[in-house]
């Protein structure tokens, strides 16, 4: 399942839509079906098919589109400030993560084209053709390890580092 599917299902789920029309949408966005089409089907088709199970498996600091590899920048040092930010703000709370987990990827992708177009078009490619399974774990990842606090202390103990090794030269 892509990012966009799951993106889908979630605000599905966060509705007050019943229970009945929740199993009826699920159908139509797994399936890649219009919601008439599926409503003309027997529930007991509908009801057939298997809940989601999200499932982050282990993280790769590659993934691929199409024939192209792309490789994720999981050290924080490697990444730009305002890359750290952006993944912080994209994933200040559970409907912002889950809303915004093509963008944190695209975020964290190293990426010589810093344009906000290329980013952009970079999110929309990972929306729809990037594994759930496998942005949610990258995302929770760096979410985990690299919380603003962390960063601070990686990052101070990154410049001590510097000004020591500056101070030696001189």
């Amino acid at each position: 399942m892509n990012i966009d599917k799951y993106q889908q299902l979630y605000l599905l789920n966060q509705t007050d839509i019943s229970e009945m029309e929740k199993h009826y949408h699920y159908y139509s966005i797994i399936k890649n079906k219009t919601f008439d089409e599926v409503s003309a089907l027997p529930i007991a088709k509908i009801l057939k098919i298997p809940t989601y199970v999200l499932n982050p498996k282990m993280i790769f600091p590659y993934y691929r589109i199409g024939w192209r590899f792309y490789k994720i920048n999981l050290n924080i040092l490697h990444n730009i400030a305002s890359d750290n930010m952006a993944v912080i703000a994209f994933g200040c709370n559970e409907s912002s993560l889950v809303e915004n987990l093509h963008k944190i990827l695209a975020t964290i992708t190293k990426r010589k084209n810093r344009s906000p177009e290329y980013f952009e078009q970079l999110a929309e490619k990972i929306k729809a053709k990037v594994n759930i399974n496998f942005a949610y774990g990258v995302t929770v990842f760096f979410l985990n390890n690299y919380s603003i606090e962390n960063m601070t202390k990686i990052m101070t103990k990154q410049m001590l580092m510097i000004t020591q090794k500056i101070r030696k030269l001189k």
